[in-house]
């Protein structure tokens, strides 16, 4: 096979995986327990993990914010092993990446205005940490910001390793599929108000499909609701979806990135091209694939989401 053939045969199957995984029942994510729609309907509530350790709020965070860096560190420490690099120092980078991203999302979790938008940005800069300590830079090397469907790349190396860009621009093409699919459901508004407070695309008045209600969703970075929530709901809702948004980013910064960077290099031979201007965001396909064996309650990301939307 000619390497043009191979080009559009890889990209032709990476965007109908991310179509696939954004549209599929399965990547649906609801929460609960949220009442009644305001027609009258009965929204059935999520199944919530039971809670029989006995452990206190504070624990639960506790161990959270352990797990957050142990991720973070465990991460950079691999990358650096398989490198020939030294691990302790990784590692030790990499846990502090991990827990500024566990403090994003707190900030988040505190459903205020904004908050979304700041939480996000700062569990970002804890994901690039992360990033920059399993490719033997120091923590503040570089940084990716992502605003919307826009990822933004500061300080970033060129593909051939001489120079840095000072800010480069990728298009995040899980979010712009999220974007268009929700564009195209009946009812669906995109609410500028909360999507500025989230630092994400928000839409709103989606209206409940037949079978499992789904009360709220979250797909590459686009956050959905259906109508008829009250303004506690909606707001509780949103934040539990942010936090899901701020998942996704850290997945895709510390884990897709880089194998997307070297799907890109096996593919093409170097990152020119669309491969400069996008990124294609394959975590979301594998965490919706892993979601469909494990029960919804049992789901890491899940349980981080539940935990820190209810604090304090």
């Amino acid at each position: 096979m000619s390497r043009a053939a191979c080009r559009i045969l890889v990209s032709g199957a990476a965007l109908v995986v991310q179509v696939m995984a954004i549209t599929i029942p399965g990547a649906a994510q609801c929460i609960g327990p949220l009442g009644q729609h305001a027609n009258g309907d009965t929204v059935p509530e999520c199944p919530q993990p039971e809670r029989r350790d006995g452990w206190s709020p504070a624990e639960r965070h506790a161990l959270t914010f352990g797990i957050n860096a142990a991720i973070g560190g465990l991460t950079s420490g691999v990358r650096a092993k398989l490198s020939g690099r030294p691990v302790g120092r990784a590692f030790l980078q990499g846990a502090l990446g991990g827990a500024v991203a566990y403090g994003g999302k707190r900030i988040i979790g505190s459903g205020r205005y904004g908050m979304g938008l700041l939480g996000r940005e700062i569990a970002a800069v804890g994901a690039s940490v992360v990033r920059n300590a399993g490719e033997g830079r120091s923590p503040m090397a570089g940084l990716v910001l992502p605003v919307g469907p826009i990822r933004f790349y500061i300080n970033e190396p060129h593909a051939d390793g001489v120079g840095r860009s000072a800010v480069r621009l990728r298009l995040d093409v899980a979010t712009t599929i999220g974007i268009g699919y929700y564009l195209t459901r009946p009812g669906a508004k995109l609410d500028l108000a909360a999507t500025v407070s989230a630092g994400a695309p928000v839409f709103t008045n989606l209206r409940p499909g037949k079978g499992p209600i789904h009360i709220a969703e979250q797909a590459g970075g686009v956050v959905a609701l259906v109508s008829g929530l009250s303004g506690f709901q909606r707001e509780r809702a949103i934040t539990h979806e942010v936090i899901h948004v701020a998942q996704y980013d850290f997945a895709f910064v510390v884990w897709s990135a880089p194998a997307e960077r070297a799907l890109w290099r096996a593919t093409f031979g170097d990152q020119r091209g669309l491969g400069r201007y996008l990124d294609l965001g394959l975590n979301e396909p594998v965490r919706i694939m892993l979601g469909q064996f494990i029960p919804h309650a049992n789901r890491p990301w899940e349980r981080e989401a539940s935990l820190l939307t209810d604090y304090p």
